[in-house]
């Protein structure tokens, strides 16, 4: 199963990459973890983390012990991160104001294609074509950090992979 969610990695990596064209970092990968910010510009998908959706009408505080009652739901998060170099400031100097809005231009028009271009992957249904449950949970600013800044964008999807046998 864990090529499953490669694969399901993988391709989102490819839908950015095509999303974002000639804007797209040279460098491009699927991470195991989240990717450490000391080498920019990049791109980057990650699996953060692995979880079960509520499918049981009423949800009480038993609900995870009678998931086989109601079946079973793989919810599995997926971020793209996206980072440009930042104008690095040396301590109790004032920044190069220029530089700073160049770089800003820059990672809010990675963000805003990639939101564009990724809601519409999704609404056709060319991005996670196989999974039941698909969700856009939003992107988030990601601040200077060893010289890089820019966006982790997160999606939660359902991949199959639960067989309880016979």
């Amino acid at each position: 199963m864990g090529s499953d969610l490669y694969a399901q990695a993988s391709a989102l990596l490819t839908a950015c990459e095509q999303i974002l064209g000639a804007r797209c970092p040279e460098v491009t990968f699927v991470s195991p973890s989240l990717p450490v910010f000391d080498c920019c510009p990049f791109l980057s998908v990650h699996v953060p983390s692995l979880g079960e959706a509520f499918t049981q009408p009423t949800q009480g505080g038993l609900v995870t012990g009678h998931r086989n009652k109601f079946g079973r739901v793989n919810l599995t998060a997926l971020v793209v991160t996206i980072v440009r170099c930042d104008q690095e400031t040396p301590s109790g100097a004032l920044p190069d104001v220029p530089a700073k809005e160049a770089t800003a231009a820059e990672v809010m028009e990675d963000v805003w294609t990639l939101w564009n271009g990724l809601y519409r992957k999704l609404d056709d249904g060319t991005l996670f074509r196989d999974c039941g449950e698909r969700y856009f949970e939003g992107a988030r600013v990601i601040n200077s950090s060893g010289g890089c800044v820019g966006y982790n964008l997160a999606f939660r999807v359902s991949l199959p992979g639960y067989d309880p046998g016979p």
